[in-house]
């Protein structure tokens, strides 16, 4: 009896049990990962995303300054058709203007030279008829520049816009790709990283849909212009 009696006191003298705490959720591991995206995939996705942007916006650059290259091309080549032969027109003006001055300033002197202004209207008369055969020569080789040099560099300038919209679509294909495996490579490692690792991914991710639909917003803006 004085035993059963102990054994009662000793089981209310221990101390109650400590309540369970709750049970963490598992981590991902190493072979789970996002998506079935590990931390190591997703570390190889990110550079070769960003690759595919870089290469994806690089041609595209160097495809507009192609198009922009051959517009310039053309119209150098206008303009300096179009001054020199200005500059020959100019010259042979101002020869004219000259001798019907010199004429004028003759003819108003007390005593005119008959001889001097018969001989300057002679020149003057000379004058005009280069400007007429100038005239004609420069019709004819404007028809020339237009038929062959211009008629070539219009064609560059509309063969290299032509290009430059029918491989957009694979650069902007690329760019669709690339930015993809940057955004699912980001979220992996933000996801399944801890301290200034994951606060780094979850910002860059947050970055990329900011612009994703900012860029989105722009295109359909860009788009509906077009339409009208």
């Amino acid at each position: 009896m004085a035993d059963e009696e102990k054994k009662e006191q000793t089981q209310q003298e221990a101390p109650a049990p400590a309540p369970a705490k709750p049970t963490p959720l598992p981590a991902l591991g190493p072979s789970e990962g996002l998506l079935g995206i590990t931390v190591d995939m997703a570390k190889q996705m990110l550079i070769l995303g960003i690759v595919l942007v870089l290469l994806s916006r690089g041609c595209d650059s160097l495809a507009n300054r192609k198009v922009a290259a051959a517009q310039a091309a053309l119209r150098i080549a206008q303009t300096e058709f179009k001054e020199a032969q200005d500059d020959d027109r100019i010259d042979l003006e101002q020869d004219i203007r000259a001798k019907e001055d010199d004429i004028k300033a003759e003819k108003a002197k007390d005593e005119p030279d008959k001889d001097d202004i018969k001989s300057m209207e002679d020149d003057l008369k000379k004058l005009n008829e280069e400007m007429k055969d100038l005239r004609t020569d420069q019709a004819k080789d404007t028809q020339e520049f237009q038929e062959g040099e211009l008629r070539d560099l219009q064609a560059a300038a509309g063969c290299a816009r032509a290009y430059s919209d029918k491989g957009g679509w694979w650069r902007e294909a690329f760019f669709i790709i690339g930015t993809l495996a940057v955004t699912l490579a980001v979220a992996s490692i933000g996801f399944q990283s801890t301290g200034p690792e994951r606060v780094v991914s979850l910002i860059i991710l947050a970055i990329v849909m900011f612009s994703v639909y900012i860029g989105g917003i722009a295109w359909l803006s860009t788009a509906m212009q077009a339409a009208r």
